[in-house]
């Protein structure tokens, strides 16, 4: 064999070697590379059909039947995704297809298929229609975007539409690797849906171990390892203070007293003047002037200019009340329409516009659990029109229980001034059992439970004037139960004249008296200066705002003192 054949052997051999070594290097590398099982992108949305468009709002798939519409190349959102995902402010009567949005200063009403809407009662042209689709409103994106802070995306490939609100700080991140993948699920065997890329950038909603959880550019949502992602920081939102409205009490220093007046007729309104010759260190008169005169949304009227002129003469403000007779039926045929809510505080407004009031106190006590959802929407679509004329909002609100919870004090409170917490009438007039109006542990449970809802600089601990005379009598074997209001001084000498022994209950924080007359017990709670100054206490100690008083004409003249005294 000559010398060119075995040269030529020879480099086949070393061929074979090293492709031998290759092979086996590759089989190697083979064993040892990560396998991973990479989705398709769509995988990473949602289980759609390819003709629906998938929602992301703020890192969270939004499942739901109904979902965006396109027309004329514009994106509509259906209420259903408007209000459960967006704004609560969204509000939809679908009786009278009338779609209310309410912002801090704005209450917005829109009908269908409408080229016009209205912001407080003025009337615009809408940029894109709004449009009912199998009795479900569709709002064009560019409303949204007109009226809130949001940053939109479409991702055309995905049919992906990206929601971010502008005025929430987010958490972001980088990645420092293209050796990893971004995973479907937190775990280390999860299919991937894609590779890492240097430098691009995430938004981190949450962790989970080792996991962060993820959005990348593209919309996207999924984990990446902790280790793959650095700088890691808060992007502030510039327009997170926007919501904040700032509320103020007038230049009224220390504490706030208000004292509810009650004035049903003409009448009640003349000597005015001798009402509160002794109210040291009041700020704000409330009288009980506007009432739900029907059905239709009409409001009667018992105000009286001279009154608001005598009261702003002495330096009080005047807080008109609005109550809707505690009747739940009045009050749920006019809450339900948005036609006979608007038309009610059209008059409110206008009332407080001829009567130069400084603010409306809204009494509506008695609604039901049903019309929970309408009141609050009420006062949303109130508290605008009233702070465009910078007259202040108040609410009185139970105090916080199972069946006061429809009345939504958080959801009120961030558009109201005030909120009045009536933390009396523990055991009311028609109560099968006698006992204390406002026990002292009765008020500061209300007081705690409210701060719960309701931020303290907005609390106003309402205080009873008044108690009851409980009498007990035993008939056919059963003791029966009923009382009568009483002033504080007719209370007192109530027990005086029939001699009773008057102890002082510190588990109630109040002064207890009984006698009996006739085979008759009667028994008294005393409200006074002792018990009220121990309520007081609790305003101070829990910092609220100040407190309101039921009602003018029932208080001891001492009682004033003492508010000076701890208010001032």
């Amino acid at each position: 064999m000559g010398d060119s054949m075995k040269g030529i052997i020879r480099f086949f051999i070393t061929m074979i070697f090293v492709l031998g070594i290759g092979l086996a290097a590759w089989v190697i590398f083979s064993l040892f590379q990560e396998k991973v099982e990479v989705l398709p992108a769509s995988k990473a949305i949602s289980q759609l059909s390819e003709d629906d468009m998938a929602v992301v709002i703020e890192g969270e798939f939004i499942g739901t039947d109904t979902l965006p519409k396109v027309f004329d190349d514009i994106i509509y959102i259906p209420f259903e995704i408007a209000s459960q995902h967006v704004s609560k402010d969204f509000y939809m009567d679908n009786e009278e297809g009338v779609l209310t949005y309410t912002t801090n200063d704005k209450v917005i009403r829109v009908k269908a298929d409408d080229e016009m809407y209205f912001i407080n009662g003025e009337e615009y042209r809408l940029q894109n229609n709004f449009r009912l689709i199998d009795e479900q409103m569709y709002i064009p994106i560019t409303f949204l975007l007109q009226y809130l802070e949001l940053d939109v995306q479409y991702n055309d490939y995905l049919d992906l539409l990206l929601i971010d609100f502008n005025n929430v700080s987010k958490r972001v991140g980088q990645v420092n690797t293209d050796k990893g993948y971004f995973r479907y699920y937190p775990q280390e065997e999860s299919p991937a849906l894609n590779k890492l890329i240097v430098g691009q950038q995430l938004i981190i909603y949450g962790e989970d171990g080792d996991y962060y959880k993820v959005r990348n550019g593209e919309g996207i949502i999924g984990y990446v390892k902790k280790e793959y992602v650095q700088h890691v920081r808060v992007k502030y939102s510039k327009f997170e203070d926007d919501e904040k409205v700032e509320y103020t009490k007038d230049n009224i220093e220390g504490k706030l007293n208000v004292v509810w007046h009650q004035t049903t007729t003409d009448q009640a309104n003349l000597n005015v003047k001798n009402k509160f010759s002794n109210a040291k260190g009041l700020d704000v008169i409330s009288p009980t002037w506007f009432h739900l005169g029907n059905s239709n949304g009409d409001v009667n009227s018992v105000a009286s200019k001279e009154y608001v002129a005598w009261a702003h003469k002495n330096g009080y403000q005047v807080w008109a009340l609005f109550d809707n007779r505690f009747d739940s039926k009045l009050t749920h045929n006019v809450l339900r329409s948005t036609l006979k809510r608007e038309k009610a505080i059209d008059q409110i407004v206008a009332y407080a516009d001829i009567y130069k009031l400084d603010g409306i106190n809204v009494d509506f006590e008695s609604v039901a659990k049903e019309d929970g959802p309408n009141f609050v929407q009420f006062i949303k679509e109130l508290a605008p029109r009233l702070r465009q004329r910078g007259i202040i909002l108040s609410v009185d609100c139970y105090v916080p229980s199972a069946w006061t919870a429809h009345y939504n004090r958080k959801e009120i409170s961030k558009v109201v001034d005030y909120i009045m917490v009536m933390a009396y009438d523990e055991h009311w007039s028609t109560s099968k059992e006698s006992g204390s109006v406002a026990s002292i542990g009765f008020v500061e449970r209300a007081i705690v439970n409210t701060l719960k809802e309701v931020p303290k600089e907005k609390i106003l601990l309402g205080l009873p004037y008044y108690t009851r005379l409980w009498i007990e009598e035993e008939k056919d074997g059963n003791v029966q139960v009923s009382s009568e209001a009483l002033s504080m001084n007719s209370a007192y000498n109530n027990l005086k004249e029939n001699k009773a022994d008057i102890k002082w209950n510190s588990e109630v924080g109040q002064y207890y008296g009984e006698y009996e007359k006739d085979e008759v017990v009667y028994k008294i709670w005393l409200e006074d200066e002792k018990s009220i100054e121990e309520k007081v206490k609790l305003m101070d100690k829990y910092e609220l705002a100040g407190v309101s008083g039921w009602k003018k004409g029932l208080e001891k003249d001492v009682i004033w003192n003492l508010l000076q005294k701890y208010l001032k």
